[in-house]
């Protein structure tokens, strides 16, 4: 049986909580997963992932972004840079105590903008997405709508758009605005797999698809017929998982 190991990275000031499963065997890389906003590093497709790329030969790291689970920090200070360094520092800790293996990274909504935002990205020899948010600006703006956005504007912070009593900064929405996660796209060669709900009602399909168009490497987009954006069904996480850790398990090979 496999033994996970209780790790802590200090990053930006704050202790991350990590946890690294060891491969069954021999490894032949690592890779980092990387929950959504709300999740946690113990989330159910993170620990199916864990179990399914050790039985294939990788270990992996998974974390608490600032604010989530075991991590210090708060959300009230957490945009989609900050939790792209915090990724770049575990994906830079994974590197170290590995450092003769491949790198893979594999995200889960924000945990894939967070992907796309990173350095990591463009070190990894694969990376697996669920339902990233590639234009958080436009999404919060149809979320809130117009007496929303102003509301957020002007108290500096809003609730509830993570979970109930945490607060997200209106700099997260500022630095949105700035980012153009789909031209950075333009420049990624690493092998992508994107896997999405036909039922995401966050992410539109058009933006995964732009991002699959804008993509320089070879990308495949996969629609889950009835999935929502977190694919909730745990046959729809059943079958991202495998696909994810198989996608991951042919590009180490290859």
């Amino acid at each position: 049986m496999t033994r996970d190991q209780t790790l802590t990275f200090d990053c930006d000031r704050i202790n991350v909580a990590a946890i690294e499963r060891p491969a069954e065997g021999p490894a032949r890389g690592v890779v980092v997963l990387v929950h959504g906003l709300g999740g946690q590093k113990n989330s159910e497709t993170n620990l199916l992932a864990a179990e399914q790329l050790a039985s294939l030969g990788m270990a992996s790291i998974r974390f608490d972004f600032p604010g989530h689970g075991e991590s210090g920090g708060s959300t009230e200070t957490l945009t989609i840079g900050r939790g792209a360094r915090v990724l770049d520092h575990v994906a830079s800790q994974a590197r170290a105590r590995h450092p003769d293996l491949p790198l893979a990274l594999f995200g889960a909504s924000y945990g894939g903008t967070c992907i796309l935002a990173s350095t990591a990205m463009q070190r990894a020899c694969a990376i697996v997405m669920r339902s990233p948010v590639s234009d958080y600006a436009a999404v919060r703006a149809r979320q809130l709508g117009p007496d929303g956005m102003a509301r957020w504007e002007r108290d500096g912070k809003i609730e509830g758009l993570i979970s109930r009593q945490r607060l997200t900064p209106w700099t997260f929405y500022e630095e949105s605005q700035r980012m153009d996660l789909f031209t950075a796209a333009t420049q990624a060669t690493t092998p992508l797999l994107i896997a999405q709900g036909e039922k995401d009602n966050t992410v539109p399909m058009a933006d995964s698809q732009r991002l699959v168009d804008a993509w320089a490497g070879r990308v495949d987009l996969v629609k889950v017929s009835g999935g929502d954006h977190s694919l909730d069904d745990p046959l729809h996480t059943a079958l991202f998982v495998a696909m994810g850790c198989s996608w991951i398990a042919h590009h180490l090979t290859n």
